[in-house]
């Protein structure tokens, strides 16, 4: 047992310093002058925090414990139900969470793993009354130095813009809702750190990692009788209110070059 918790903790130490790194080179790119390297620049720092706040939490755990039980006790205090190995393509209709929510919040970059296996008519199909989705915005804070573009060129897809593309598929497909209506989507304007779905008081997240896809990212499952789910939950409030509405003219300008 006590080297098996040696090993966590030198991969916890290790997790550590890597975060120490992002939120250092987070508050460099945040000294810069510029919008775009600003925004990079927070975006860093929140993943870095974020990071850095989960592992010493566990790291303590670990440290100070004197039972193996103390990693349970740990795993339900952060409200951990499962770890799934990747985010599902969910299919709405066939899917009892979607089915039987009564509130959805998404926050996503694309929403393209929900976009192609799924119909206008799957939304409504829902009982929730409220959902909410917020994604990417793909043309900002400037077209030829987005968000998008730089998160398509850290998953390997420099130049493609492919974000844009599924952000455009995905308006063109569902719309954008009404404003304060059941259904709504908006667009956010800081750079990616996350994936969640929240569905009543279950939260599926996972961290965006450079180098890899969203959808390939292990996705963790947690109820809202741990500390995380409150975390998550204010984190997607304050990014929905910071959010903008899409505009009406939003998928003739994706299709412009």
């Amino acid at each position: 047992m006590a080297k098996k918790v040696s090993r966590v903790l030198i991969l916890a130490y290790i997790y550590v310093s890597l975060n120490l790194i992002i939120l250092m080179l987070g508050l460099v790119l945040f000294l810069i002058k510029g919008q775009l390297a600003s925004g990079l620049g927070i975006g860093l720092i929140a993943s870095g925090i974020t990071g850095l706040l989960l592992s010493l939490y566990y790291m303590s755990d670990l440290i100070f414990s004197e039972k193996a039980t103390q990693s349970a006790d740990a795993a339900e205090r952060l409200g951990l139900m499962m770890v799934l190995d990747r985010r599902p393509h969910w299919r709405i209709r066939e899917e009892p969470t979607f089915m039987t929510a009564r509130e959805i919040d998404i926050l996503e970059v694309s929403c393209y793993t929900l976009t192609f296996p799924n119909l206008k008519e799957d939304w409504d199909a829902c009982r929730a009354r409220r959902i909410r989705v917020l994604i990417l915005d793909p043309l900002f804070p400037d077209p030829a130095m987005s968000f998008a573009g730089f998160r398509d060129a850290v998953e390997h897809r420099p130049g493609s813009n492919e974000i844009l593309i599924e952000v455009r598929d995905f308006i063109r497909k569902f719309g954008s809702g009404t404003e304060g209506g059941r259904f709504e989507v908006r667009l956010s304007r800081t750079m990616p750190t996350l994936s969640y779905f929240r569905f009543d008081s279950r939260i599926y997240w996972a961290p965006l990692l450079h180098g890899l896809n969203g959808d390939a990212t292990p996705h963790l499952l947690i109820s809202d009788s741990g500390i995380m789910h409150g975390i998550l939950s204010r984190s997607f409030e304050e990014l929905w209110e910071e959010s903008v509405p899409p505009p009406a003219n939003l998928t003739a300008e994706l299709t412009k070059p």
